[in-house]
């Protein structure tokens, strides 16, 4: 879906833009970008895509239905969402051991291709598990491609996002995915909590909210839940959320960008997504 084009949009100048890609398991977002000026907003949806090896096919057929995919641009950034992460303490780190590291916390396939992304800032380096046949994949669509996990802007933007209150120092973020849940928890500037979690019910995802707040000590009446990603309004999981959470507040937009047309008409969560591409 289309959810805005710019006026001075126009395919024949495409090697004057930069092309940024968000993708997760269901969902390829693009932001078509020259010099901080939005040019073009959008994404696909993807039906029932269960696996990295699926993705491949539906990011081909993506890239058929959409020409705007297929022009040449002067550069191109994609980022990767996936329930396949590990973070590590930076100061602890050594790249070459970094599947050893993996493999001691998550199964990883032969031939998956590690992303090394690491934040000095919270001194932790994430690992993300990628299948190679979808980096092929994008290679060769998008040969001139960096590729990148997203989860650093992710959690930069989201942290950014959640005002600063005198009153408490914790701030909580829950970030939805269809199957999976990302939890986060900082006390005043320090990352204390982060996993991600996959739920097969709306019964599970709230274990592990309620877990998240029991593992830190605070009460669910207490401290509000800050929300970004997708929460349908009135699912099984939005109407538990309020029946067990005191408060719960849906990440606000970044006020830079809070009178940008282009952003006029986006919910905040996928603002969110698209803005941690180019912030």
């Amino acid at each position: 879906m289309d959810r805005y084009t710019s006026a001075k949009f126009s395919l024949d100048e495409s090697k004057n833009y930069n092309l940024s890609l968000l993708l997760g398991a269901d969902r390829l977002s693009y932001l078509v970008h020259a010099q901080k000026e939005v040019l073009a907003l959008g994404g696909l949806d993807f039906v029932q895509v269960e696996e990295e090896y699926s993705l491949v096919d539906a990011l081909n057929q993506a890239y058929d239905q959409r020409e705007i995919l297929r022009a040449p641009y002067q550069m191109v950034q994609i980022y990767l969402r996936s329930n396949r992460v590990i973070s590590l303490p930076l100061p602890l780190y050594q790249a070459e051991q970094q599947y050893s590291y993996f493999e001691a916390l998550l199964p990883i396939d032969e031939g998956d291709y590690l992303l090394e992304a690491q934040m000095p800032s919270l001194d932790l380096v994430f690992l993300q598990s990628v299948r190679l046949g979808l980096k092929d994949q994008l290679q060769d669509l998008f040969p001139q491609a960096e590729i990148y996990s997203a989860l650093p802007s992710l959690l930069q933007i989201s942290q950014e996002l959640i005002p600063k209150l005198p009153e408490n120092n914790y701030r909580l973020l829950a970030y939805f995915s269809p199957r999976s849940i990302q939890l986060m928890a900082w006390h005043k500037d320090k990352l204390l909590l982060h996993q991600l979690r996959p739920f097969r019910n709306a019964e599970d995802c709230l274990y592990y909210l309620l877990w998240m707040y029991k593992e830190l000590g605070l009460s669910p009446k207490k401290i509000p839940l800050h929300f970004g990603g997708e929460l349908t309004v009135d699912s099984a999981i939005h109407q538990l959320l309020y029946t067990y959470i005191a408060a719960l507040k849906p990440l606000p937009r970044p006020q830079d960008f809070a009178q940008s047309d282009c952003l006029a008409e986006l919910e905040p969560q996928r603002a969110v997504q698209l803005l941690a591409t180019i912030l």
